[in-house]
């Protein structure tokens, strides 16, 4: 009866949430971030600075 009350199998959704669509500034985002990386690590290998740890 408790979980009755707090609406739980109600037939609704209890949350006020909503989904967002994934932007084109999410997708640039990402892809900057990669490309820092890979610059930064390419970086690292040329001037010999780059050990892995393995």
């Amino acid at each position: 009866m408790a979980m009755d009350a707090r609406g739980f199998a109600s037939g609704i959704p209890r949350t006020h949430a909503r989904s967002r669509p994934f932007t084109r500034a999410d997708g640039l985002l990402i892809v900057g971030a990669v490309v820092l990386a890979a610059v930064a690590l390419g970086a690292s290998i040329a001037t010999g600075a780059f050990r892995p740890l393995l």
